[in-house]
């Protein structure tokens, strides 16, 4: 019974609920037993970690049972809605209440406009893991060790466990709807048993091959044998994204992503453009409105403090729930279902086109900072006839070879200006090159350059002035 109702509130919470915007779940049914629904509230909280108050319903009168959060403190904010309810009682994370059924949307208004007078961060889905395990530790020994810490419940929760970069050998859908899954994951050739049952359904339709995974650790007795059974929590595609890593390889991952266009001009009509607001960021993040646009070298450290309650990405996105892209390949994301916020600026005119296009709602932030690093990024990557001359010039009295990384530290410039300068200056004749194994030498050819006309340069003085305008304006 308790499996049954806590189905139907999953359901009718994507039916009814907007998690973006709601704070409090409140739901009613005469189906549900009265003696059940605060297990069930707990559960509905451990899963969305939203305060929670389930009722069910006896003709016009409901009773109800209702579980919280640290933060929301439900017996305080029942208080302030006592002239709806009939009684009620309890303390900071759970309650028991009775209200007419013909005031319970006056009921679920009010305690979600309560909820709002609270840091949004309390309100952020996030999973404390415990520690993260070796393939040697998922075993009959450590399940053991760990039972005897039971019984888990409040203020005893059972641990919860992390694998990193396991391998899936398989997966299938199980559960009369196919709501749960199944699945064998292998880790430093150890084989496990999965089971999933907090419906990660949009998992089956991804192509991982490796993951990382958040569990509890159980016991499977069947047919008289004991094995080792993963609960599974979460589990998220093995990548490194790193906020170190990312820094790293800025330079040799934006040649992915930029591009040339000749439009003349940028002009917008579907872009919000707000001021810089860390209030409304925070509620982007921890409500999980949308997808987090990144471009900017410094703006990877900037929000490197919310990695644990939301993914970083690199190009494009993996699923369709909210998370960091940096470096977005506009045109290869998808924006299903989701909200955009542009964090700083985007690199190429067409991006800003192509986005103000698209039946999404755009939000994009602005303020002098974000316009000055993106100047700062134009002159670190754009090169005109001075900077042509000096490199040429140094050709003339020093042998250069190497790898590109060893010509970019000795010439103090990063990888992506030297690519696009070589690729130039080879163009018009300038140099000869050659290669051998990893390493390549360039010889000069002439010091002689006609003047340069860096289309990047003109891609990048757009975007400029489209934001200084609209930074006038806001």
């Amino acid at each position: 019974m308790e499996q049954e109702i806590l189905d139907e509130c999953i359901e009718k919470i994507q039916r009814e609920i907007d998690l973006k915007k709601d704070r409090v779940i409140v739901l009613s049914s005469p189906n549900w037993h009265v003696g059940v629904i605060g297990i069930v509230a707990s559960r509905i909280v451990e899963r969305f970690n939203r305060p929670t108050i389930l009722f069910y319903e006896e003709g016009e009168t409901l009773r109800g049972s209702g579980r919280s959060i640290r933060g929301f403190n439900l017996y305080d904010n029942l208080v302030e809605c006592k002239d709806l309810l009939v009684k009620y009682g309890g303390h900071e994370l759970a309650a028991g209440l009775t209200i007419e059924k013909s005031k319970l949307d006056d009921f679920r208004k009010r305690l979600n406009e309560l909820a709002k007078k609270i840091d949004c961060e309390y309100f952020a889905e996030r999973i404390d893991i415990d520690l993260e395990l070796d393939s040697d530790d998922l075993n009959i020994e450590t399940c053991e060790l760990l039972n005897m810490l039971e019984p888990f419940g409040m203020g005893n929760n059972q641990p919860i466990f992390c694998l990193m970069n396991a391998r899936v050998i398989s997966k299938r859908r199980i559960g009369n709807q196919g709501q749960y899954i199944k699945m064998l994951i292998e880790k430093d050739s150890k084989t496990l048993d999965c089971v999933d049952f907090i419906n990660n359904v949009e998992f089956m339709d991804r192509d991982w091959e490796y993951i990382d995974v958040a569990f509890n650790l159980n016991i499977n007795e069947w047919n008289n044998t004991r094995n080792v059974q993963l609960n599974i929590k979460d589990i998220k595609p093995s990548m490194d994204y790193s906020g170190s890593k990312l820094k790293e390889n800025y330079f040799r991952n934006i040649k992915e992503v930029l591009n040339f266009s000749d439009f003349p001009f940028i002009e917008t009509k579907n872009i919000n453009y707000l001021n810089y607001d860390l209030n409304f960021l925070k509620e982007f993040v921890y409500f999980k409105r949308g997808i987090i646009l990144l471009n900017d070298y410094n703006s990877i450290e900037e929000v490197d403090k919310f990695r644990q309650v939301m993914d970083f990405n690199l190009y494009k996105n993996f699923g369709l729930e909210s998370q960091f892209i940096l470096l977005p390949k506009i045109k290869e994301i998808d924006f299903k279902n989701n909200e955009v916020l542009i964090y700083d600026y985007l690199i190429n005119v067409d991006d800003y086109l192509y986005l103000d296009s698209l039946d999404v709602t755009v939000y994009h932030f602005l303020n002098e900072e974000f316009i000055s690093r993106l100047k700062n990024l134009k002159n670190m990557i754009t090169f005109d006839d001075k900077k042509a001359i000096k490199f040429l010039e140094d050709l003339m009295y020093n042998e250069v070879v190497g790898s590109l990384d060893d010509i970019a530290c000795k010439f103090d410039i990063n990888i992506f200006l030297l690519y696009r300068m070589i690729v130039y200056l080879k163009k018009i004749g300038a140099i000869r090159i050659f290669t051998k194994d990893d390493k390549i030498k360039i010889l000069p050819n002439s010091t002689e350059i006609l003047t340069i006309a860096d289309d990047l340069e003109d891609n990048f003085n757009k975007i400029i002035n489209l934001l200084e305008n609209k930074i006038r304006e806001v």
